[in-house]
C-alpha cells in the first residue's frame, strides 16, 4: 500500500497495458493503473504453441526417434527430480500389460542425463539416449538428452504427461501437446501456468492426477481409444479457442504509434 502513490505516478508514462487474463487485468487494476489503460488481450504462448509447431511432421519424428508403428508411446516432458522415479515405477507397470509401450523421457535440465540414468539403471530398464538414437534396439526408454525436440516429440505421443507439476514446481506448458491432440495428464502443482491449464479444464482438454492416481490415469487413456481421442480433441479445441492474442497485441502497438 505505500507504493501506490509512486504506482499512480509511474502509470501515468504508460498508454496502454496488455494483459494476459482478467485475472491479471485485476491485479494491475487493484495497484491503482487507469481502468482506461487495461486491456485483456489475451495470452501469447496460444498463438506461439500454433505458430512454432504447425509444420512439424508426426511420420518424420516417429523416423527421426526410431519408432516403428505398433509402438505406444507415452512423452514425459520437462520433469524434475522424484517425478522420474513416479512416471517409471508407472511405466513399468503398465508395460506388463502394454509390452509394445515406449516413453520418452525428457527432464527439464538434460544436464540431470547421468542422474536419470541411475534411476532407470537401479530399476532396471533399458534405455538409449536420443543423441545415441541410431544404436537403438528396441529399448522401452528413449532418454531426450537434446534441447528443443520435446515439442515434437508430443506429436507421437498417445498420452502426454506434463512434469514440474507432481512436485512443488509449478508446472511447465500444457500447451505443446494440445496442439496435438493428445490427451494431458498433469499433478496438481500448476500455479506458474494457471491460466491456461484452468482453460483447458473448463474445456475437459486435461485431467489434474495426484501422484498415486497417475498408473489408473495412464491406463485409462492407453485402453479407451475413444476416451483419449476425445480428451485430446478437447485440448485443442480450447487452443485454437484461445488464438489470436498476437493480432490484438499488435493492434495495441500500432495503435500506440499512431497517438500524438
Amino acid at each position: 500500500s505505500k507504493a501506490l502513490p509512486f504506482l499512480r505516478y509511474v502509470w501515468r508514462y504508460f498508454q496502454c497495458m496488455a494483459m494476459q487474463s482478467s485475472r491479471d487485468a485485476a491485479r494491475i487494476l487493484a495497484l491503482g493503473a487507469p481502468n482506461e489503460k487495461v486491456v485483456v488481450a489475451g495470452n501469447l504462448k496460444y498463438d506461439q504453441a500454433i505458430l512454432q509447431l504447425e509444420e512439424v511432421d508426426s511420420r518424420e519424428v516417429r523416423e527421426r526417434f526410431c519408432l516403428t508403428q505398433d509402438e505406444d508411446v507415452v512423452v514425459a516432458g520437462s520433469t524434475h527430480p522424484g517425478e522420474e522415479e513416479l512416471i517409471l515405477d508407472a511405466f513399468i507397470s503398465l508395460r506388463e500389460e502394454f509390452p509394445r509401450l515406449t516413453l520418452i523421457l525428457a527432464p527439464r535440465h538434460p544436464r540431470r542425463r547421468d542422474e536419470v540414468e541411475s534411476v532407470l539403471r537401479d530399476r532396471g530398464m533399458a534405455w538409449v539416449r536420443r543423441t545415441q538414437i541410431e544404436r537403438r534396439r528396441g529399448e522401452p526408454v528413449i532418454l531426450l538428452d537434446t534441447v528443443g525436440e520435446l515439442a515434437a516429440a508430443y506429436s507421437v505421443a498417445r498420452v502426454a504427461l506434463v512434469g514440474g507439476s507432481w512436485i512443488d514446481r509449478g508446472g511447465h506448458n500444457p500447451l505443446e501437446p494440445a496442439f496435438f491432440a493428445k490427451p494431458v495428464l498433469m499433478g496438481p502443482s500448476y500455479f506458474n501456468f494457471v491460466d491456461m491449464v484452468e482453460d483447458l479444464k473448463r474445456g475437459g482438454g486435461i485431467r489434474i492426477v495426484p501422484s498415486g492416481d497417475l498408473r489408473k490415469e495412464m491406463r485409462s487413456l492407453l485402453t479407451g481409444i475413444e476416451e483419449t481421442h476425445s480428451l485430446g480433441e478437447r485440448a485443442r479445441r480450447v487452443l485454437m479457442k484461445n488464438r489470436g492474442a498476437l493480432d490484438r497485441h499488435m493492434e495495441l502497438i500500432q495503435g500506440v504509434l499512431r497517438s500524438p
